[in-house]
């Protein structure tokens, strides 16, 4: 078996040679190879392969490791499109996660927290994920929960007229207190 081990590929690659290097590995990876490698770069994360993404973490003077196993993800985490289209992979590289439905909620969110909150995100390392819809938080979340990153997920009211919760939103959320609780 040959090993290849990198570090920080990305570096001083455009994005396009990133995301072909990225390709490369994975048939690497796919024909036996053991490929490992550290990054900084959401191009290098692949929720559609067989990766495993460990995270490291400084925890006083000790080092935490957390994985995620892509191939085990629930399938509304796994559509490599979304998350290349949305920036989910960033979430990776956070130390705090606030995951919304869609992109006016994640512009609403971002807008209130750096203007009126003053917060500075990125300085924090917060990400606010876009998981495309309600059915889709809980997914977000448990990839979140297994890479110790803390979360939190903010959803529409999505009443119906009798002012009950629709039936989707009340599973999601439903399924997020599980994951709080766990």
């Amino acid at each position: 078996k040959v090993a290849l081990l990198f570090e920080e590929p990305e570096s001083y690659l455009h994005p396009h040679l990133s995301r072909k290097l990225r390709t490369v590995l994975d048939r690497l990876s796919n024909s036996g190879w053991l490929v490992t490698l550290t990054t900084h770069s959401p191009d290098f994360i692949s929720f559609s392969g067989t990766q495993t993404i460990a995270k490291l973490a400084r925890a006083g003077d000790e080092a935490r490791v957390a994985a995620l196993a892509v191939s085990g993800l629930d399938s509304a985490a796994k559509f490599q499109e979304r998350l290349d289209e949305r920036g989910g992979h960033e979430m990776v590289f956070a130390q705090r996660v606030v995951l919304c439905e869609g992109k006016d909620d994640a512009f609403a969110l971002r807008s209130y927290l750096t203007r009126r909150a003053n917060l500075d995100l990125d300085g924090l390392s917060v990400s606010i994920i876009q998981a495309g819809d309600v059915n889709h938080l809980p997914a977000f979340a448990s990839m979140a929960k297994q890479l110790n990153i803390p979360w939190c997920a903010v959803s529409d009211e999505d009443r119906l007229i009798d002012g009950t919760l629709k039936p989707n939103s009340k599973a999601a959320r439903e399924k997020l207190d599980s994951l709080m609780r766990v």
